[in-house]
């Protein structure tokens, strides 16, 4: 008689172990994550996906940017428009400037635009973050295409103040050029994705699609 209750009794807590999730098949499982859980597994993810897409896209820009045809098609042709609108904006300071190429000629000073010169590396690490975030593509079209606009014209500031100082101050112009622009330049890249997120991407109405 005892051996039957206590195999009842077995059975049942079989039964109410299966039902709670704790028992399956004869074997224990972990029960399901919580709400807590599964968002912080959704964030380590996201953070996952966010860095591969980055540094794969800058890889391969970089790559890119090394290659015969990028040079030719689009890094020398970027030097020539980058060193002819800097002209222009001197231009508009009263100073007579003309450009040949990558080179700027005028009575202030005169440089040659070098690849490394023409916004081209700070706008691959920008975009990079642009496309890594996650959000949608027409805020990333959107701040892709007003970044790029932006970093273009903020390095033609950069080229003019190098022109002038080549020719009024070479030690401050190395200085310029070496460090305290590059910094610049990328803090301002940094400063404008801030800017693309805070005006753009946390107005986007809740209901959009990713």
């Amino acid at each position: 008689m005892s051996s039957d209750a206590g195999g009842r009794r077995n059975r049942s807590q079989f039964r109410d172990g299966k039902r709670r999730g704790l028992i399956k098949r004869g074997a224990a499982v972990t029960p399901p994550p919580s709400k807590k859980e599964k968002t912080t597994m959704k964030i380590g993810r996201d953070l996952l996906k966010a860095y591969a897409v980055f540094i794969g896209f800058t890889a391969l820009a970089f790559v890119t940017m090394q290659t015969i045809w990028c040079t030719d098609y689009i890094l020398q042709p970027l030097n020539s428009i980058t060193a002819s609108g800097s002209a222009w904006l001197m231009g508009l300071f009263g100073t007579e400037a003309h450009h040949f190429g990558s080179r700027i000629m005028s009575e202030a000073g005169s440089v040659n635009i070098p690849e490394g010169c023409n916004s081209a590396y700070a706008t691959i690490i920008f975009l990079a973050g642009i496309f890594a975030f996650p959000t949608g593509w027409r805020q990333r079209l959107l701040g892709a295409i007003l970044g790029t606009v932006a970093l273009f014209v903020i390095n033609l500031a950069r080229v003019v103040t190098l022109v002038y100082l080549s020719g009024s101050n070479k030690d401050l112009f190395d200085e310029a050029h070496l460090y305290i622009w590059q910094f610049a330049i990328i803090l301002i890249g940094g400063l404008l994705w801030l800017l693309w997120y805070d005006k753009i991407v946390s107005r986007r109405p809740k209901t959009a699609s990713l």
